[in-house]
């Protein structure tokens, strides 16, 4: 059975929380990403949180706030993660379960590893 580090993405690119919703949207656009992972700094890989476009269209434009909003007043804390040696039918069940897209991979001190998105593990 696959892992999860079989099908993981690697992630070229992260965001702080004080990183601007204009800058978030530029990785996104820039690399054909759906979702920027979040950071604790730019220093750390620890993985506290997610921005996705959905995050993009409701809360910023659906709030009418702006383009310099930060990435930690929007993004989704807590997410739902995988180990990389966990077997991808784990994530499979978990983005069904959660109705989401995205579930990054974390070693055991919660530090990103990588991304799998949904298109790539059905």
């Amino acid at each position: 059975m696959p892992k999860c580090k079989d099908l993981m993405d690697s992630v070229k690119r992260v965001v702080v929380p004080t990183d601007t919703v204009f800058a978030a949207a530029q990785i996104m656009k820039n690399h054909s990403v759906s979702a920027v992972p979040v950071v604790a700094s730019k220093q750390s890989r620890e993985l506290i949180g997610l921005v996705a476009e959905r995050d993009v269209a409701v809360r910023v434009i659906g709030e009418s706030l702006t383009s310099q909003t930060t990435v930690g007043e929007i993004m989704t804390p807590n997410v739902a993660t995988c180990r990389p040696e966990d077997d991808i039918e784990n994530a499979v069940k978990l983005m069904d379960d959660l109705q989401i897209r995205h579930v990054p991979i974390v070693d055991e001190n919660g530090n990103l590893l990588g991304i799998i998105h949904k298109d790539a593990a059905a």
